[in-house]
């Protein structure tokens, strides 16, 4: 029976049969009338929503069996913080253990990435990063300078601080300014006598 599983035979009396009414067929012929009816549990959808253009998925599955989830969708702009039976996201209810006895859609629930801006000060192109906010942050490499000594980052653009980089990155938009210092030369002076010339 298309939509549904097969869950036994039932005595055709009971009106209303349940998973605990099936019954074994005997193995020899009864000597009473036995009529028999199949029992089937009717499947149900389940929808995941994703959302920003990425296609549902939609599968027909028994209730009460294992659930088994899609993987963690993924977007270059957003990130992904969980499932939701309430579209708005106001609560990540997650996903339950076993499928539910009814059709249900649960939302993907998502958050902005925050944009990191690394301005190198040297002529060199901003680098500019989406990420997840608490994923460890990865540096770009020191930049230089000529002339200058590289000293750090800063979130202040005139480097009065050097606050250098989180561990992680910052849930909010943030701006790191590389900072310099003039470079340091030796210089050496020699006297020399007129008289000869050392």
């Amino acid at each position: 029976k298309d939509g549904a599983v097969f869950l036994g035979w039932v005595d055709a009396s009971i009106a209303e049969p349940t998973e605990a009414d099936v019954v074994e067929i005997p193995s020899a012929i009864p000597h009473d009338d036995l009529e028999l009816k199949a029992l089937w549990l009717e499947k149900i959808n389940v929808t995941y929503v994703i959302g920003y253009g990425a296609a549902d998925i939609i599968e027909s599955v028994v209730p009460g069996s294992t659930l088994v989830a899609p993987e963690d969708p993924a977007n270059d702009d957003y990130t992904f913080v969980g499932w939701s039976t309430d579209m708005t996201g106001a609560t990540v209810t997650g996903l339950p253990a076993v499928y539910p006895d009814v059709n249900t859609t649960y939302y993907a629930i998502w958050v902005d990435k925050a944009e990191i801006t690394y301005k190198f000060n040297n002529g060199d192109e901003d680098l500019v990063e989406k990420v997840t906010a608490g994923d460890p942050l990865v540096a770009p490499a020191d930049p230089a300078k000529e002339g200058y000594k590289f000293i750090g980052w800063s979130t202040d653009e005139k480097g009065a601080t050097i606050t250098g980089l989180p561990a992680t990155y910052p849930s909010e938009d943030t701006v790191y300014h590389a900072i310099y210092n003039p470079a340091e030369f030796t210089i050496n002076y020699y006297v020399i006598n007129a008289e000869t010339g050392r």
